[in-house]
């Protein structure tokens, strides 16, 4: 979501997406299980100091519809969901069940196909209302995730936009804490800025989805990258 354009810009806006989001929906027609469930984390789960984790929100239209009348919207309003047709065998279904789930909350969306090529481009623009979109870190360290894609900062990869002084605070800290060592204070600011995220909602996770290989009998080999990309130095014929 960009989260400078309104009403987006209203925290109880975004909740209401997050709480209309069809999320089992998307688990079980798009990935068909094939993925980790980001979302559903029960309220009395202690948040770990870990990136991806699952946020709180399930899917409760009267909770959302609840939120747009807190946020002044009784009558919701109108926007776009866009998507990367690149990903469009994933991404399509998505948009149409999550539009779909907006219309009963009283929010009325068009889809937006945009192509490959253009993705990127639109994306850093920051205008694009509510998207879909696929990103991951490379590393395996909650600070350096939320560096790039939450800090004020505001990276290429922070599409939403978002600016926190509490949040730049948080993630500084974490950053400080684990070059020097202090590990208390690590954990505290990871759990700090995972919580103000999943308060403030700019982004929505959906789910981490699975890396799956298939090989034949006779190919062994594999090794697994962070980067995604196959090596093939290390496969074996025979």
């Amino acid at each position: 979501m960009n989260v400078t354009k309104p009403p987006f810009d209203n925290p109880k806006v975004r909740q209401a997406i997050a709480m209309a989001i069809p999320y089992q929906k998307i688990m079980d027609a798009v990935m068909f299980g094939l993925a980790r469930p980001l979302f559903g984390a029960p309220a009395s789960k202690q948040t770990d100091v870990a990136w991806p984790q699952p946020h709180g929100y399930t899917t409760d239209l009267d909770a959302a519809k609840k939120l747009l009348v807190e946020a002044g919207l009784p009558n919701g309003f109108e926007t776009t969901i866009s998507f990367d047709i690149g990903f469009a065998d994933v991404n399509e279904p998505i948009c149409i069940l999550l539009q779909e789930n907006l219309a009963k909350i009283g929010i009325t969306t068009t889809i937006n196909k945009i192509p490959g090529a253009n993705w990127r481009t639109e994306l850093n623009k920051k205008v694009m209302p509510l998207y879909v979109n696929v990103f991951s870190g490379w590393l395996d360290y909650p600070e350096y995730f939320f560096y790039w894609c939450y800090h004020g900062q505001n990276s290429v990869f922070n599409t939403m936009g978002y600016k926190s002084p509490d949040m730049d605070a948080l993630i500084d800290g974490a950053r400080v804490a684990a070059a020097g060592g202090d590990m208390g204070k690590y954990d505290a600011d990871v759990r700090g800025f995972v919580d103000l995220a999943y308060r403030d909602v700019p982004r929505v996770p959906l789910y981490q989805p699975y890396v799956n290989v298939a090989m034949q009998k006779n190919v062994s080999g594999y090794q697994y990258w962070f980067h995604r990309r196959l090596d093939y130095r290390a496969l074996v014929k025979g």
